[in-house]
C-alpha cells in the first residue's frame, strides 16, 4: 500500500501525497528537507530530511521546455538584487478535508485570507467610488442615481481591475494585502479571462452593488471558501489567489488608506447632517 504523507507549506497543510510525488517535490526544489511532513502512524510532525523514505535516490527531474513566452512561465518576483524569489504561495484547491489535528489551523487561515480578500476589495471599490462621485459632483449625492453609484461604479472597475490582473496578477487594494491572482496554470490571466472573474464576482459575490444582498452574497461567499478553500467564480474561471505576508511598506499603507477612508465617510457623513 502506498504511503500518503502531508506537508507543511506557508502555514498551510497540504496533501495527502504519495510517496513518490513527495520525492519528486523535493528532488525539484519546490519544498526543501527542512519541510515538515507527517504521515499515518508518526506521533509529531518532522523535517522531510529525516525521513529516509523521502530523501533516498531518485531520478533528476528535468522540466521540459518551453517556449519564450510571458504569460506561460511561472509568476515570480523579482527583488532589488535582480534575483528571483517566490513568496506567494498558492492556497490549496479543494480535496480532502484535513486532519483533526491541523483542521482548525486551515479554517483559520482560509477565515483570513478570505478577509484580506474582502479588504482588499473594499479599497478597490472605495477608491473608484470617491473617482466616480468626484466626476459626476457632489450633486449626485443627492439625486436618484445615487441609488445606481454602486453598481455603476463595478461595472466601471471590470475592465480597470482586468487590466491591472493581466499586467501584474494585482489591483491596488490587492497590492496592499499582498494577493495575485492567477491561473491554475500559475500564469497571468489574460485580459479577457480577467474581465470574466471580474463579473462573475461582481454578480456571485457582490449581487451588483444592492445593499441588502450584497451583505447576504457576501457571506454565503465567505462560508463556501472557509468551508471548501474555494469560490465559485474562482473554480468556473481556473483562477487561485496567492498570499504573502505583508511587507512594512504595505502595512504602512494599509493604515495609511484605512486613516484615509474614516477622515473621508466623517467628512461625508458631517456634511449629509
Amino acid at each position: 500500500m502506498t504511503t500518503l504523507w502531508f506537508y507543511a507549506q506557508d502555514q498551510q497543510q497540504h496533501g495527502p501525497v504519495p510517496a513518490d510525488e513527495m520525492r519528486k517535490l523535493l528532488q525539484s526544489g519546490r519544498l526543501s528537507k527542512t519541510t515538515m511532513v507527517w504521515s499515518e502512524g508518526m506521533e509529531s510532525w518532522v523535517a522531510a530530511g529525516k525521513v529516509e523514505e523521502l530523501v533516498g535516490l531518485a531520478p533528476p527531474i528535468r522540466p521540459p521546455a518551453v517556449e519564450p513566452n510571458h504569460r506561460t512561465q511561472p509568476v515570480v518576483e523579482v527583488d532589488a538584487g535582480g534575483a528571483e524569489q517566490s513568496p506567494f504561495q498558492s492556497r490549496p484547491q479543494p480535496g480532502p478535508r484535513p486532519t483533526q489535528a491541523s483542521g482548525g489551523s486551515q479554517v483559520q487561515l482560509r477565515s483570513r485570507h478570505a478577509w484580506h480578500r474582502f479588504f482588499a476589495r473594499s479599497i478597490d471599490v472605495f477608491a473608484g467610488g470617491w473617482i466616480v462621485s468626484q466626476f459626476l459632483g457632489p450633486e449626485a449625492a443627492n439625486s436618484s442615481i445615487n441609488f445606481l453609484l454602486p453598481g455603476l461604479v463595478l461595472l466601471i472597475l471590470i475592465p480597470i481591475e482586468a487590466w491591472f490582473l493581466s499586467r501584474w496578477g494585482m489591483t491596488p487594494g490587492k497590492w496592499i494585502l499582498r494577493i495575485r491572482v492567477v491561473h491554475a496554470e500559475n500564469r497571468l490571466l489574460t485580459f479577457q479571462e480577467a474581465s470574466q472573474r471580474n463579473l462573475k464576482v461582481i454578480f456571485s459575490g457582490m449581487a451588483f452593488g444592492l445593499p441588502l444582498l450584497q451583505v447576504l452574497f457576501n457571506v454565503l461567499a465567505y462560508k463556501e471558501f472557509v468551508d471548501t478553500g474555494s469560490t465559485s467564480w474562482d473554480r468556473k474561471c481556473r483562477t487561485t489567489l496567492q498570499h504573502a505576508p505583508m511587507r512594512p511598506i504595505h502595512i504602512g499603507t494599509a493604515i495609511g488608506v484605512g486613516i484615509a477612508i474614516i477622515l473621508y465617510t466623517a467628512a461625508v457623513v458631517g456634511a449629509s447632517t
